[in-house]
């Protein structure tokens, strides 16, 4: 069968005409055999292993997925007694090592991998051991503990997150818009890298010792997905979940969950969101409030008026269709008790609106422009005493380093004009010292130079021919030798004068004596 599927494809040239295809000896195959040679070919490659990223998975008793990366794809089978073996369930996203064979199935040629092995690689064994976790955490009830309610008023926020990034400025403008008098503490820590689960615990763990703020956001903003791993370590998610005040959990962007979502009393998708869950009362609620507040306290007032103005002038005509004598005394003693009541409640109402109104009054004067410029002017002066401050160390360094600088200056000279005068006698000492050992050298070399001439003079070949002697060599520049010529073979002769070729036409060996 292999001869088939070579003579099919090694018959065909991609530039060959149809005419000389039809002429040539191919053999024609059926649909079902060209599958059936393909298939078979395909299978001789044995079995491969395959690394991607799982796109879709379906499971009917058999495994039936595709693995992918930038540039292909490959459906993949696993049969169910192989799937059962699993360590993990495979799920999409997840990246895995596959081994299978391939094949190709014939009723409508489709090309599949037939796996017998998967095991998760790259990212997928963080995600089977996020896995383990959270199923541990889930069963020891981490995520279950009792979930406080946001309160409508909070006075002071506390925000564990990094102070190098976005989030804290953006936090803050939110919530200095939505509501200026909420006070913000901000607890700096790691978000990223091997330390950051270690410093964000730090941060919690201070937060709950101070005991300042009514409710406290944990986050940072979105990241890649081992950027957000910090917040899925297990010793964070249980301080999370066993803190004594309320925690808001806001990591990442609407798609991202981490354990501490799960472990927090609150999850917010972004902390831009988080910011706005704790100032659900704003500036103009509060303004509105007010206004309410005085409202009812005037509608509270002329309820009273009228009740009591009602009752007494239905006891005055009872009393005046009875007994004379009696009305006046009774009119005054109802009066006076009326009158009496009237101003316990009056007086009741007015003081009770006279607290509430000095509250309001002293929660709205954090609004007023005079109390935000004079906030602002604290923190101005503030700013500029420690900037001041900074200017003047600065100042003072750089006068220290200037200092130093024409000190080390001084000194620099000092040390190159002596080191130049040394350099200058070490030179004129080795200038002496050198032209005696230059000379005695020259001379050395010129005597070893005429002595190599004399050798070489002594060895050249035509100084020996020079004497009296030849060099014979045959066709090839090879010197003859006597055992190895024969009558009729060329040799050339170099005299002192020239070169002489001749025929061999006799042969005597004679005996050196």
């Amino acid at each position: 069968m292999g001869s088939d599927i070579d003579n099919y494809f090694s018959s065909v040239d991609e530039n060959a005409s149809l005419e000389k295809v039809q002429d040539s000896k191919l053999r024609v195959l059926s649909v079902s055999e060209f599958v059936d040679i393909t298939s078979k070919q395909i299978s001789y490659f044995g079995n491969a292993s395959v690394t991607g990223e799982i796109q879709t998975i379906s499971s009917r008793g058999h495994l039936y997925f595709t693995l992918k990366d930038e540039l292909s794809s490959v459906d993949c089978i696993m049969w169910q007694n192989l799937a059962r073996s699993l360590s993990f369930i495979p799920q999409p996203g997840a990246k895995v090592t596959v081994t299978g064979t391939p094949n190709l199935w014939q009723k409508n040629s489709s090309f599949r991998l037939i796996c017998s092995s998967m095991t998760l690689s790259g990212r997928g064994v963080i995600m089977e051991r996020l896995l383990r976790l959270k199923e541990k955490l889930r069963l020891e009830g981490v995520f279950d503990y009792h979930k406080r309610e946001i309160p409508e008023f909070i006075d002071t926020v506390g925000i564990i997150t990094s102070i190098q990034g976005d989030v804290v400025h953006d936090m803050a403008v939110t919530m200095k818009r939505r509501n200026p008098g909420v006070n913000i503490i901000v607890y700096d820590a790691k978000v990223q890298g091997e330390d950051a689960p270690s410093s964000l615990v730090a941060a919690l763990k201070k937060a709950n010792e101070e005991a300042l703020c009514d409710v406290i956001i944990i986050g940072r903003g979105g990241g890649s997905f081992e950027d957000l791993l910090p917040f899925s370590d297990e010793t964070l998610t249980r301080e999370v979940a066993r803190s004594n005040i309320l925690v808001i959990s806001a990591v990442g962007h609407e798609p991202d969950y981490s354990f501490t979502d799960y472990a927090a009393d609150f999850r917010a998708a972004t902390p831009t969101a988080a910011a706005e869950h704790v100032t659900r009362i704003t500036k103009d609620m509060l303004i509105n409030a007010v206004i309410n507040d005085f409202d009812r306290m005037n509608n509270a007032i002329t309820q009273h008026i009228n009740y009591y103005s009602g009752n007494h002038e239905a006891v005055m005509h009872r009393l005046k269709a009875s007994n004379p004598e009696n009305y006046v005394t009774n009119c005054k003693s109802n009066l006076s008790l009326a009158l009496s009541r009237l101003h316990q409640s009056v007086n009741a109402d007015i003081n009770k609106k006279h607290h509430d109104l000095s509250s309001l009054k002293q929660r709205l004067a954090s609004f007023e422009p005079q109390s935000l410029i004079e906030a602002k002017r604290n923190s101005l002066n503030s700013l500029i005493s420690r900037l001041n401050h900074a200017v003047a160390a600065v100042k003072t360094a750089a006068e220290n380093t200037l200092l130093f600088d024409v000190r080390v200056a001084k000194l620099d000279r000092l040390i190159s004009l002596i080191r130049d005068d040394r350099l200058k006698k070490v030179d004129n000492l080795v200038l002496r010292s050198r032209k005696t050992d230059i000379d005695k050298k020259f001379y050395d070399i010129k005597s070893s130079y005429m002595q190599t001439v004399s050798r070489l003079h002594l060895s050249d070949p035509l100084l020996i021919l020079s004497k009296g002697y030849s060099l014979t060599t045959d066709e090839k520049d090879n010197v003859v030798n006597i055992d190895k010529i024969s009558i009729g073979d060329t040799i050339k002769t170099r005299v002192k004068d020239g070169l002489i070729s001749s025929k061999v036409e006799n042969i005597t060996k004679e005996k050196s004596k």
